[in-house]
C-alpha cells in the first residue's frame, strides 16, 4: 500500500466500498498517494472517514495487508487468500480492538472451541460459555466486571450497524453478517478448513 499511487487510494476505497457495502466515506481519503496513507495511525486515518464504522473496517483491511506485505507473502493489491496468521491478528492494530474483531480473533484460536465456535451455518457461531468469552473480553479490555449481561449490550449495538445479528430461537446463537468474505478473502467453509476448525458431523 505504501507504494500505491492517489488513483491506486482511490481504486481501493471504491473497492472496499463496493465490496463492504459502505456508505458515508470522506472524500478526504482521495486524492492521498499511498506514502502519506500508511503515514497515518489509526486516530488520524479514521479522521478522515466520516463514518466510524466504515473507517475501521478500512483501516484493518490496510492493516492487513501491511502485515502480509512484511511478512514477505506474495502481494496482491487485494489479497484473496489469508493466513492464520493474519486472521488471528485481524484486531491487533495499533488502536484499540473491537467485541467483533475480539471474537473473529478468538474464532480463528482452536484452543477457544470450548467455549466459542462456528457452527458450520454460514458465519454464524455460539458462544457455548457466554461467561468465559465476556470474562476474556473484561481482561483484553481491563474490565473485570464485564459479564455476559454487559457484553451482549455491545453485541446488539452491531445489529443496526449490519455487523453482527442474533439468531433467532438459538440461545447464545449469533451471526456475522458485514462482509467478512470480503474482508477475509475466503467464504466460512474456506476459513475453517484453513484453521481446521470444521464442525463435526451432527454438530450445531
Amino acid at each position: 500500500p505504501k507504494l500505491w499511487s492517489e488513483w491506486e487510494v482511490s481504486h481501493w476505497l471504491d473497492w472496499c466500498q463496493a465490496e463492504f457495502s459502505l456508505h458515508g466515506l470522506s472524500s478526504d481519503l482521495r486524492g492521498v498517494p499511498g506514502s502519506e496513507l500508511c503515514t497515518l495511525d489509526r486516530d488520524g486515518f479514521l479522521a478522515l472517514t466520516s463514518d466510524c464504522t466504515a473507517g475501521e473496517i478500512l483501516w484493518e483491511h490496510l492493516e492487513t495487508m501491511r502485515r502480509e506485505y512484511r511478512m514477505d507473502c506474495s502481494f496482491n493489491l487485494f489479497p484473496c487468500t489469508p493466513s492464520p496468521y493474519s486472521l488471528a491478528e485481524l484486531g491487533s492494530g495499533s488502536g484499540p480492538i473491537q467485541l467483533w474483531q475480539f471474537l473473529l480473533e478468538l474464532l480463528s484460536d482452536r484452543s477457544c472451541q470450548s467455549f466459542i465456535s462456528w457452527t458450520g451455518n454460514g458465519w454464524e457461531f455460539k458462544l457455548t460459555d457466554p461467561n468465559e468469552v465476556a470474562r476474556l473480553w473484561g481482561r483484553r479490555k481491563n474490565k473485570p466486571n464485564m459479564n455476559y449481561e454487559k457484553l451482549s449490550r455491545g453485541l446488539r449495538y452491531y445489529y443496526d450497524k449490519n455487523i453482527i445479528h442474533k439468531t433467532a430461537g438459538k440461545r447464545y446463537v449469533y451471526r456475522f453478517v458485514c462482509n467478512l468474505e470480503g474482508l477475509l478473502g475466503c467464504d466460512p467453509r474456506e476459513l475453517q478448513t484453513l484453521l481446521d476448525m470444521l464442525p463435526k458431523d451432527g454438530e450445531e
